[in-house]
């Protein structure tokens, strides 16, 4: 069988739609998750890792928060800080490593009334912040992580003051404004194919 193999200078990434999309089009599913029948050893020694398909995923939990914050104006200029505070007391109430989390913060356009003569600063006063979280639970994360499904249910159970005051803990006062967390959806889980070979190795 031919294979053509390109080396790339620099590793080349796909997203879960597009490898499940090219295993469709190939006939992953059809063809049971084989795409010839096993061959023959004819003498030959076959050696590899011992690992199941379930071992090879590495899970996400995401979920969003929304927070009020008291200066729309301070935030649009300290936005880190808030983004690191919650990063921190997600891990402080998960029990998840604060490198497998990322947080981001996106401040809420407001509707103003059409005013224009004299609009109003477009950041001033209160404020919504939506702050989305992705939380990866790698395949070979230590016993002391907690599943995916564990983050999970522990984020179904945490209420916004108890997570709106430990971010506050965190947060400087020289940041100008204050946060009150609102709500918090959800929590949604995906697993993501491991692949042990990237496109530029």
């Amino acid at each position: 069988e031919a294979v053509d193999w390109y080396v790339l200078q620099d590793s080349a990434t796909a997203s879960r739609w597009q490898i499940q999309t090219f295993a469709a089009v190939m006939g992953w599913t059809s063809a049971g998750g084989n795409f010839r029948p096993p061959q023959p050893l004819n003498g030959r020694t076959v050696r590899g890792c011992a690992v199941t398909r379930a071992e090879q995923m590495s899970a996400k939990v995401r979920c969003t928060t929304t927070v009020s914050v008291s200066d729309g104006a301070a935030f649009a200029k300290n936005k880190p800080f808030l983004e690191l505070a919650m990063r921190g007391a997600l891990s402080s109430l998960l029990s998840v490593p604060e490198e497998n989390i990322d947080v981001t913060a996106i401040l809420q356009p407001r509707r103003l009334a059409a005013q224009p003569e004299s609009p109003p600063p477009i950041l001033s006063g209160a404020r919504t912040v939506i702050l989305s979280h992705v939380i990866t639970i790698p395949s070979d994360a230590p016993a002391t992580v907690p599943t995916a499904t564990a983050v999970a249910n522990s984020i179904s159970a945490l209420t916004t003051h108890r997570l709106g005051a430990n971010v506050t803990s965190r947060m400087p006062a020289a940041v100008g404004f204050t946060i009150t967390v609102s709500a918090i959806s959800k929590p949604t889980t995906d697993l993501a194919p491991w692949y042990p070979y990237s496109a530029g190795a």
